[in-house]
């Protein structure tokens, strides 16, 4: 299946580590805060580099808020969605923090 679209198991592999990578490293941002003497209680954060992505994460940021979550909803965003997509994407979100693209190694 994967192989048709010129994707393998090694570049998948790949693309996840570099996203779970992302994740992390933005989790921690949020976590760790500003510095300030007010208490951060953490982040919800997802990574859309395409448009294909935009409704799940849409969906699931809108399930958060009904679930009446108190962290913050923080989009990871690429160039080309952010310009697409802008004015919609802050009524989903608190924070979008823009992302170049990745390119996996082959």
């Amino acid at each position: 299946m994967y192989a048709r679209k010129g994707l393998s198991l090694k570049n998948i592999k790949g693309v996840l580590f570099l996203l779970a990578a992302f994740v992390l490293l933005t989790f921690l941002f949020y976590r760790l805060g500003d510095g300030s003497s007010k208490p951060n209680n953490g982040a919800y954060v997802t990574l859309v580099s395409t448009e294909a992505y935009f409704l799940p994460a849409k969906v699931w940021a809108t399930s958060l808020r009904e679930a009446k979550t108190t962290k913050k909803i923080v989009l990871m965003a690429t160039p080309g969605l952010y310009e697409k997509a802008k004015k919609d994407l802050h009524i989903y979100f608190d924070d979008i923090v823009l992302v170049e693209d990745i390119e996996s190694p082959s």
